[in-house]
């Protein structure tokens, strides 16, 4: 039976979306065909395992249910896990680890930084690598990419946090001068929609990136697109073998999804 390991959590603002994820995920995994670790980062950082982690219920008052919990940490030069036992004579217990799932969200688990640490582990792991990933985690650079490509893209801006607080009315007139209202302000290294404002006029825009600037140090603003239709699409392969989903189309109830 192979042992899959799922982290999620996080040290991150979409922590408890991942945990979410991470327990919809480990509940549909055929149990009789894997053994399934997992492998909790907690929003300080620190790494715990154990199947009461399973229950949604935990998390709900974890301070007082982290002692049934005990503490791991993947090594980067260990293909797989190490696991703290409890008790006066217990000693470490290393579980190998055939493949890990990262069900992270947002900063330091799509970004390529926990991709890194299972490269080193010689863990295969699903997901994008490590370039795909920190690449598509960065809103700018990813536009940049699609424009070398000459895939068809919204028009954007950006601009630096340093250089909106030293010069506020010219990082306002430049966004202005390149990009029509109504316009949406999002930080450049998040995911979902944390972060992320439609701007209608030059109040709500200043509103949008006081926001934006609280998660990020850049900043991108783009044209809003009225009436958007969302189409999501999955991949699953390697290289040049690669199977797509069908097409979805979510239902959004507001201007844009949360």
């Amino acid at each position: 039976m192979k042992n899959v390991g799922v982290i999620f959590g996080g040290v991150t603002c979409e922590h408890d979306v991942s945990v979410v994820t991470a327990l919809q995920l480990i509940e549909n995994i055929n149990k009789e065909k894997y053994n399934i670790i997992p492998i909790y980062i907690h929003s300080d950082g620190k790494w715990y395992t154990g199947e009461e982690l399973l229950n949604i219920k935990i998390y709900q008052d974890f301070a007082n249910n982290v002692e049934k919990l005990k503490k791991a940490i993947i090594p980067p030069n260990q293909k797989g896990i190490i696991i703290y036992e409890k008790g006066i004579f217990a000693k470490e217990k290393f579980i190998e680890i055939d493949v890990c799932i990262p069900a992270l969200h947002g900063m330091n688990g799509e970004d390529g930084t926990i991709q890194g640490l299972l490269e080193l582990a010689n863990i295969p792991y699903t997901s994008s690598g490590v370039l795909g990933a920190s690449v598509g985690m960065d809103k700018i650079l990813m536009k940049k990419v699609f424009e070398s490509y000459n895939l068809p893209i919204l028009p954007y801006t950006y601009f630096l946090r340093e250089e909106y607080e030293k010069d506020k009315e010219k990082i306002l007139k430049q966004i202005e001068e390149k990009l029509e209202y109504p316009m949406f302000v999002k930080p450049s290294n998040l995911g979902s929609s944390i972060g992320i404002s439609k701007a209608k006029d030059r109040e709500s825009l200043i509103s949008a990136i006081d926001v934006a600037i609280f998660y990020d140090s850049r900043i991108i603003v783009e044209k809003a697109v009225e009436d958007l239709r969302e189409i999501n699409c999955s991949a699953l392969g390697y290289r040049d073998d690669v199977k797509t989903s069908v097409c979805e189309e979510p239902i959004s109830w507001k201007e844009f999804l949360t």
